[in-house]
């Protein structure tokens, strides 16, 4: 119940913030939508991916940050591994820098991203048979948005290092100030 009082005022701050002027800083929260391939050790063991999200940011002007948590399912690739299905949570937070593309009618901006993630795995895996990660991610995307709403597509690496690698490509949907 507290999780979802807690969403619930998340999101009414947002919708009832997101009609102030364009002097305040720019907030939002939004969903997440994709599919992650595993790359490195973990790539020929499993399937594509969905991973579904949530994100919420702070950009006061061209540079902010931003929060996601994901989770990810797999499926095995073979039949015969011992590990028939994976589930990823990955908690991260990343400074984002954004540079408008298209000003006049629709806008849209290109924006990329650095940041930092803790990846939690449903089973150990290898090489060192852990099951929480943490490391690097880089993040490049476009968005445009329409008053109080935003569409976005990002195309996410992470872990660079420190644990299993995938490739996300995320549709990204939601509403806030800009």
């Amino acid at each position: 119940m507290r999780r979802a009082s807690a969403a619930a005022l998340v999101c009414a701050t947002v919708l009832s913030a997101s009609g102030a002027g364009a002097d305040e800083a720019g907030t939002r929260l939004g969903l997440m939508l994709g599919r992650t391939e595993q790359v490195g050790s973990l790539g020929n063991r499993f399937d594509l991916g969905w991973t579904f999200g949530l994100e919420a940011g702070w950009m006061p002007s061209w540079a902010g940050f931003v929060w996601s948590i994901s989770y990810t399912y797999f499926s095995a690739s073979d039949g015969r591994d011992p590990i028939q299905t994976l589930t990823l949570w990955d908690f991260g937070a990343s400074f984002r820098a954004r540079a408008p593309l298209r000003r006049t009618g629709i806008p849209i901006f290109g924006y990329g991203q650095v940041g930092l993630a803790i990846l939690r795995a449903s089973t150990a895996l290898p090489p060192d048979d852990s099951m929480t990660f943490f490391g690097p991610k880089l993040g490049v995307g476009l968005e445009t948005h329409w008053s109080w709403f935003f569409l976005g597509v990002e195309a996410d690496y992470g872990l660079i290092t420190g644990g299993p690698s995938g490739l996300q490509i995320l549709t990204r949907l939601g509403a806030g100030r800009f």
